[in-house]
């Protein structure tokens, strides 16, 4: 133990010189155990848990040896206490025999049982007294009235006895008392004591009763085997006050009757030479440690250069590489596992490095993407303030990225720059929608400019990171678009007038060469040209109407309409029709009620019945059925006109809602993008399509209902 203070005494005075400052481990105490230290805790752990097991272990294997040789000395000593009470009765039985005139006694000439002295007794006994018990060679307790007595039986001898032999025994025996006992334990050097009936009958020392130090009744245990089951020998461990001790107990026998007897021999534990062997084993485990603790250090001594300083060049690389010096290198100096490490580390700043180098070429790449694409891109992180704002942003928006960036949208609304705009980027992420796609108007430069933007929020294993907003400029586009839409309406609208001028044309010639003729037709001629040009005029008149509906905003008035009453108003004056249609209506139910405008259905409805009896000229059959649908949890009036015409061709399916497209040489163009004008400005639509495994086509008109 002193060798190991010594050590660590040693050490702790080394560390304080600079040269070992860096080799020796630190062993005084820190704030946190650093690993050096751990290590070496762990190595002192490794030492001190076996040295400690191995102490306890052997602490108890002496105990427990001790305990088995004291029984064994015990039980020992209890066969020689034995054996010396039965040498001494007979040494004086053969003196008392030798002046005895044994045949009188046989004869009857003297009496046969007499008491011998102040302790002995002697008895004859004839051989039909249980001779195999009295032949054998052992001790024999008797109670002769109030007295106990322990002794032997001789050898058996016959004499004539009314003229036939009779064999007889002797039985001699000393009174049990402390003399007796302590004659013998004097011989053996320990206490004898002697239990009749399982209750002490008789000690060597007649004050270990009074004292506590023997039981007056004799062990259970060792009761139930010398004395029931006839066991040769019983050992047990009976406690004095707080010390335990070793008795051995050996039978005896009656000699006259079946209650046996016990001979025990205590033996009180050596607690010196207990003592004395656990010191010379505490020493050796002590020893032990040491030497442990001492290789511990030497071992830790080793590792010091061999481990923890690669173990600091790799911290000391970790933090560089964390400062961002990715061109950081550990010295390669050795070719062991560690040596291996320090080269992966090596390897890894090489791959840190190119990963690097690769993410500013891609961050550089994309940040020119950002610059030069036309389109604006904001992007916010997951506190609202605005990271990322692009030159086409600025452009459009008409602001300074470094004047917004890193500011939330409340604040910029707050300085009056692209208030609608913010405002709608604040909307926006404030909403728990993930994608938002809309349009909106703001003023810039005194102008009204339309912004159509898309919303996305960034996530990351469920985990909010920010929004992207994507926006561009459609006001030069939408103004391009009207252009185009209305040049390519002037085309049209020119094409339609130039049909009924030309026979409005031929007409008024045709009757001007009758007139100059004078032509006896000129009547006739009069009234068919006149015919003709008043029927190109109401075309004419026609189209400028249809025009002027297509082109004007009309002021509808939705409401509630009971849809019943209202469809059957407008289908019953084509139930007659001159075609032979079979015109039918279905709804279900009939109580529906629908948002619409009442006269903006009628002529939806109208124009949707004259195209399908115009597809039908030969006859057929238009079947209206009406019927109640939901999308997204909206209720809708699904009224669909399926008729039993020839059907759509693919190309005119692709145009029938193009303003001025017509499949038939009477009409406008505008009568389906009239319905659907209409339609959608009452919150529904209206689609044309084939019948799906029939002839014919199915025009579907879709309002919400109340």
């Amino acid at each position: 133990m002193l060798f190991s203070f010594g050590i660590i005494v040693l050490i702790v005075m080394l560390k304080q010189v600079p040269p070992f400052r860096k080799v020796l481990p630190t062993l005084t105490q820190v704030r946190r155990l650093e690993f050096q230290q751990k290590l070496l805790a762990s190595f002192l752990a490794t030492a001190l848990v076996p040295a400690i097991i191995l102490g306890l272990f052997s602490v108890q294997m002496i105990k427990n040896r001790f305990i088995e040789e004291n029984r064994e000395e015990a039980l020992s000593k209890a066969f020689g206490a034995k054996k010396a009470l039965v040498n001494m009765l007979r040494e004086e039985f053969k003196i008392i025999s030798g002046s005895m005139d044994v045949g009188a006694l046989a004869a009857g000439e003297t009496e046969s049982h007499f008491i011998m002295g102040d302790d002995g007794l002697l008895i004859l006994y004839a051989g039909a007294d249980n001779a195999a018990l009295h032949s054998r060679d052992e001790l024999f307790v008797k109670h002769d009235g109030d007295d106990a007595y322990i002794g032997v039986f001789g050898k058996p001898f016959t004499v004539e006895r009314n003229g036939y032999p009779s064999e007889h025994y002797i039985y001699f025996g000393r009174r049990l008392g402390s003399d007796l006992l302590g004659e013998v334990a004097d011989q053996v050097g320990a206490d004898i004591n002697v239990y009749y009936r399982g209750q002490l009958a008789a000690s060597s020392r007649e004050g270990l009763l009074a004292s506590g130090l023997v039981n007056a009744l004799m062990n259970t245990n060792a009761f139930v085997k010398v004395s029931l089951l006839g066991v040769d020998h019983a050992l047990a461990t009976e406690r004095a006050g707080r010390y335990n001790y070793q008795v051995a107990y050996l039978p005896l026998e009656s000699a006259d009757t079946a209650e046996a007897a016990a001979l025990s021999l205590p033996l009180l534990f050596q607690a010196e030479s207990y003592l004395l062997e656990v010191r010379k084993a505490t020493a050796v485990v002590f020893g032990i440690f040491a030497l442990l603790f001492a290789a511990t250090i030497g071992l830790g001594l080793v590792l010091a250069r061999g481990i923890f300083e690669p173990l600091r060049y790799l911290l000391e690389g970790t933090k560089r590489i964390a400062r961002g010096e990715l061109t950081y290198k550990l010295p390669l100096k050795r070719h062991d596992e560690i040596g291996i490490v320090m080269e992966a580390f090596n390897d890894m700043t090489d791959k840190l490095a190119d990963s690097q180098t690769a993410l500013e070429e891609r961050k550089r790449y994309l940040e020119a993407i950002l610059a030069n694409v036309g389109t604006g891109v904001i992007s916010t992180d997951a506190d609202g303030r605005i990271v990322t704002l692009n030159s086409a942003a600025e452009r459009i928006l008409g602001v300074d990225a470094h004047g917004v960036i890193g500011t939330v949208p409340e604040r910029i609304v707050q300085t009056g720059t692209a208030p609608e705009f913010f405002l709608a980027l604040q909307a926006s992420s404030r909403s728990r929608d993930p994608f938002l796609s809309s349009e909106f108007a703001i003023t810039k430069d005194g102008r009204r400019r339309t912004i159509k933007y898309m919303h996305t929020k960034l996530t990351l294993d469920d985990r909010y990171l920010g929004t992207v907003f994507v926006f561009e400029d459609l006001t030069e586009l939408i103004n391009s678009k009207k252009l185009s839409a209305w040049l390519e309406m002037s085309r049209q609208i020119a094409h339609e007038i130039k049909n009924p001028l030309t026979p409005i044309k031929l007409s008024t010639q045709f009757m001007k060469k009758a007139y100059d003729q004078r032509s006896p037709d000129f009547e006739r001629i009069f009234k068919e040209s006149s015919d003709t040009i008043i029927h190109q005029v109401d075309v004419l008149k026609r189209i400028a109407g249809e025009f002027s509906s297509f082109g004007k905003m009309q002021q509808l008035a939705v409401k509630a309409n009971p849809l019943a009453p209202l469809i059957e108003s407008i289908i019953v004056p084509y139930t007659q029709n001159t075609s032979s249609v079979d015109v039918s209506l279905s709804l279900s139910p009939r109580d529906m009620i629908v948002m619409a405008d009442a006269e903006a259905f009628r002529k939806i409805c109208t124009n949707l019945i004259e195209n399908a009896l115009e597809a039908m000229p030969d006859g057929g059959t238009l079947s209206i059925i009406g019927e109640e649908t939901r999308e997204e949890g909206v209720r809708f009036l699904r009224l669909s006109f399926f008729d039993t015409g020839p059907g759509l061709s693919e190309a005119a399916n692709e145009k029938l809602f193009e303003p001025y497209f017509s499949t038939k040489t009477t009409g406008t163009g505008l009568g389906l993008a009239i319905c659907r004008s209409l339609s959608r400005e009452m919150g529904g639509d209206v689609t044309v399509e084939n019948c799906s495994g029939a002839t014919g086509a199915v025009a579907t008109l879709a309002l919400p209902l109340a």
